[in-house]
């Protein structure tokens, strides 16, 4: 079997990508990195901006992954329904 040289250098290229499922695994990793950081940034605030901001402490981890509804508006349309 002939090889040429640009087969070679294509095979040892995609060797030395990263495969999708690494890369992915990388930035899921990052992500969580980084909302800990910003959790952890924001459960030491206190309860009072905390509230200025329109978060209550419990709230924290839900808006930092971007799963956040507020209970105080869930308690406002509860009692709004008839």
């Amino acid at each position: 079997m002939i090889v040429n040289s640009t087969e070679i250098g294509a095979a040892a290229q995609a060797h030395n990508k990263p495969a999708p499922r690494l890369r992915r695994l990388l930035q899921q990793y990052l992500r969580w990195r980084e909302q800990r950081k910003s959790a952890e940034l924001l459960r030491s605030y206190p309860d009072y901006l905390l509230t200025d901001i329109g978060l209550l402490r419990i709230e924290v981890n839900s808006a930092v992954r971007g799963r956040y509804q507020s209970y105080q508006a869930e308690a406002t349309a509860s009692r709004n329904v008839d």
